[in-house]
This record gives structure tokens, C-alpha cells and sequence, in this order.
């Protein structure tokens, strides 16, 4: 049999055949399947908002490959006998289908409470929650087919596309001390959002920082750069939901399998990074630039350099407007949550309230978990905490077996995810994209232990 596949159970003609099919498969697969994972890791990390009116729905470049994606995978693994990929925990599927469920029901709820169906809470929350399965199972099949070199290549070029957007994000810096026009306030690459691309920075940089020794993905030097460019633009985003992830997840990194490496990488990223930080605001103050923001920024206690360097409020970094804003949302959360704390307000309450009392744009909360209860209650809360809960526990098991390409992948998806669970605190990141897809990708059992499927390229 062709190196990287496994042996089926057939002799003779038969075997000759079956090894012929396979090796014609593995040769149409190689690119084939590179090209559909890059598909995906370049497009997670682009945005744009369709021009529909769908209350700000927003697409990702992946979204549109997403359909091709997994027709593909599903096609091969369906010829191969095993339509459904297979975890290394099958209890997961039981709680993506309690999940499911209480989606649905608060879909129900909010339509009888308000006696209306929300299009934020169909096409967002819940089509949207469809979509995140379909990553999950994407990723899932791409872990169970592809040879683990083709998966070390995509992830090379995830990591590398993310540190590029970080260098072209830093054009507006340095045209802002060039004294140059059209800088931007912080830094949010293609995402749209800065606390989304801040998040997505540290999700990316914990992934890295977890391939160490043999099993690194760039030579050493390129090794250091790509982490040091990466936690610098976490740092530059100015997304404290950012920073207090990247935190969470390299304490649980180093808890897991610690190393004074990883330490030192994040100890001269950091210093790195507020230097940035600390430069970006007081030199444009020294030349006399500080301006105040507009009559809304002002209210929150926002003031920029110019509008393009990273802030620091008067207020400080820690309780400023943005803040105090965050706390006046959850106050009303909570309101509301005691009204029905079981099965919570349905789908979509919170954003129809707040459209209800304001003139001005409506927000939606910005704590993952208080979200959960406060529209799907104890029950909606429960059940997301609990597959978060058995997916970082399956993921930290697997990362403790000895190093290996799949070892190393599932202890930095168990601490990106630890990552995304603490910066929901302070934005939702319930629906971001990569997270669900590298969750299904790190939780696949790898083809070599299948005895019944080849590995593709």
C-alpha cells in the first residue's frame, strides 16, 4: 500500500484493486483536499456584512466555501462507510443535540412572549448555530481523511495569513506617526470588529504556542516571529476581552504541559506589545495631537490620539465607559432573567427590549453566559456549559498523550477554546467560526486508528 494508508483486510486481485482506487484517490487528493482546508482557514479570518438587511448579518469568505467544503468531506467519508465522523468522544453528539433543542424551544419561547419571530434570533442564533455544526463537521472529517501533513500545511498557512493581517493592520499605525491621513482607531484586520480579530489573535497564538520541540510548524526563527507578531496584535487591538483570553488559555497551556520557552515567548510578547501600546499613545501627545473624541465617546469617557492610536481612557484600562456600559446591559439581563429563570425569555428577547426603549442603535449583551440565562435559562446554560465542559475534557486528555502531531493539536484547541470561554466575559464569541471548526477538527479521531478508511491528502 502507498505510504500514509492503511491496509485493508483483502488479498490477491482484490487488494490490488482496492490499493490501485486508493492510490488514484490519494493522488486526486492531495490537492484537493489542501485546497479545501485552505479555503477554510484563509476565509475564517475575512468578514463582510451583506447589503440584505438581515439586522447586520455578516458573512465570512469560509461561509461561501462552507457548502463545497463539506459536500466534499461528507462524499468521501460516506464511500468510505462512515458518514458521520467520528469523535474520540461520542457523547458530544448528545450535547450538539441538546444544544439543538434549546435553541429551538426559546426560538418557540420569544415567539409566544413577543409575539413575533425575530430575524436577529432565526438567522443569527439559530441558522447560525446550523452553520457552526456544519464547521464542527467539517473539521471533524477533515481530522478523520486528511494525513496529518496536509492538516501541519493548513495550519502553517492559518498561522501565517493571521500574521500578515497583523502587519497590514499595522500600515494606519505608522502612517498615524508619519503623520499620514485614514489611520484606524485599533487594529481589526479583516474582521470587521477589534475585540473579534483581538480574540481571534489569541485563539491563533495559544494554537501556536502549543506546537513545541519536533512538532513545531516553522524553523525556530520563524517560529519566534510568528508568535511574537501574533501576541503583539493581540496587544494592539486594544481588546481587554482579548488580552484577559490570551491569559486564561496560557495559564491553562502552562498548567498543562509547562515550558519556560512558551513562558519566555509570552513574557517578551507582552513587554513587546505595551511598549507598543505606551509609544502609539503618549508620542502623539507629546507633539500635541490629543483630541477628544466625538460627543458620544466623550459621554463614555473615551479619548484617542488623533483617532488611530490604541486608547486609554480617562478612566482608566480597566473601569472606563466601555465598561460601565457592559454593566448597565448586564443590570437589565438581569431583570429580565429573574422573570423566567428557568427556561429563560426566548430567542432574540433581549435585542427586541432594547428596541423597544431606544431610539438609537439597539446592542445586544456582551457576556456569552449571561446571554445563556438570560434568554434560555438555567436549562440553555446548563446544557452550553456542560459541551464545553466535555469538549475541553476529552481535548486536555488527548493533548497528554505522548507528542504527536494530534497530541499537540488537541491541547492548543483545549486552550483556545479556554481562551474564547474567558474573553466571552466581555464579548460574545459563542458564534465565532474557528472556534467550532479547529474544535471538530482536534477532536476527530485521526485516520490511522480507523481501521477501515485510508487517509487522503
Amino acid at each position: 500500500m502507498p505510504q500514509g494508508f492503511l491496509s485493508n483486510t483483502c488479498t490477491g486481485s482484490e487488494a490490488r484493486g482496492v490499493s490501485g482506487a486508493v492510490h488514484r484517490d490519494a493522488a486526486a487528493g492531495d490537492w484537493r483536499s489542501l485546497a479545501l482546508l485552505l479555503a477554510l482557514a484563509l476565509g475564517l479570518q475575512v468578514l463582510v456584512t451583506l447589503p440584505v438587511g438581515l439586522s447586520g448579518l455578516r458573512v465570512a469568505a469560509s461561509d461561501l466555501a462552507l457548502p463545497f467544503v463539506a459536500a466534499a468531506c461528507a462524499t468521501w467519508a460516506w464511500a468510505w462507510g462512515r458518514p458521520l465522523p467520528r469523535l474520540e468522544s461520542p457523547a458530544i453528539w448528545r450535547w450538539f443535540i441538546g444544544a439543538g433543542c434549546v435553541l429551538t424551544l426559546g426560538l418557540v419561547i420569544s415567539w409566544w412572549r413577543l409575539d413575533e419571530l425575530i430575524p436577529w434570533a432565526l438567522w443569527n442564533r439559530w441558522i447560525g448555530f446550523g452553520v457552526l455544526v456544519v464547521y464542527f463537521l467539517a473539521g471533524a472529517w477533515m481530522g478523520n481523511l486528511f494525513q496529518r501533513s496536509t492538516l501541519r500545511n493548513g495550519l502553517r498557512v492559518l498561522l501565517l495569513f493571521a500574521a500578515v493581517s497583523v502587519i497590514w493592520s499595522s500600515v494606519p499605525y505608522v502612517a498615524y506617526i508619519l503623520e499620514m491621513k485614514n489611520g484606524l482607531f485599533r487594529m481589526q484586520g479583516w474582521l470587521v470588529n477589534p475585540n473579534a480579530f483581538g480574540c481571534a489573535l489569541a485563539f491563533f497564538a495559544l494554537l501556536h504556542l502549543a506546537f513545541r520541540g519536533k512538532e513545531r510548524l516553522f524553523p525556530r526563527w520563524l517560529d519566534f516571529s510568528v508568535s511574537a507578531v501574533l501576541l503583539t496584535g493581540v496587544v494592539l487591538s486594544g481588546s481587554r476581552s482579548a488580552w484577559l483570553g490570551l491569559a486564561a488559555g496560557a495559564v491553562f497551556l502552562l498548567c498543562a504541559r509547562f515550558s519556560g520557552r512558551m513562558l519566555l515567548r509570552l513574557a517578551v510578547s507582552g513587554l513587546l506589545g505595551g511598549i507598543l501600546v505606551l509609544g502609539l499613545h503618549v508620542v502623539p501627545n507629546m507633539a500635541g495631537k490629543q483630541q477628544q473624541d466625538d460627543d458620544a465617546g466623550g459621554k463614555m469617557g473615551i479619548s484617542r490620539s488623533d483617532g488611530r492610536a490604541v486608547y486609554i481612557t480617562r478612566g482608566g484600562i480597566v473601569f472606563d465607559g466601555g465598561v460601565r456600559h457592559r454593566l448597565r446591559l448586564m443590570s437589565k439581563a438581569m431583570n429580565y432573567w429573574r422573570k423566567a429563570p428557568l427556561l429563560g425569555n426566548g430567542l432574540g428577547y433581549f435585542l427586541a427590549r432594547e428596541r423597544q426603549g431606544r431610539d438609537d442603535t439597539p446592542n445586544t449583551l456582551h457576556n456569552t453566559a449571561l446571554w445563556l440565562i438570560t434568554e434560555l435559562g438555567l436549562v440553555g446554560l446548563t446544557v452550553f456549559l456542560g459541551l464545553f465542559v466535555q469538549v475541553v475534557r476529552v481535548l486536555l486528555a488527548k493533548g497528554r498523550e505522548p507528542p504527536s502531531f494530534d497530541s499537540h493539536l488537541a491541547l492548543g484547541a483545549a486552550a483556545a477554546v479556554v481562551c474564547m470561554a474567558a474573553a466571552s466575559a466581555g464579548t460574545d464569541l459563542l458564534y465565532q467560526r474557528h472556534l467550532w471548526w479547529l474544535a471538530g477538527l482536534a477532536l476527530a479521531v485521526p485516520a490511522a486508528r480507523l481501521s477501515t478508511r485510508p487517509e487522503i491528502g
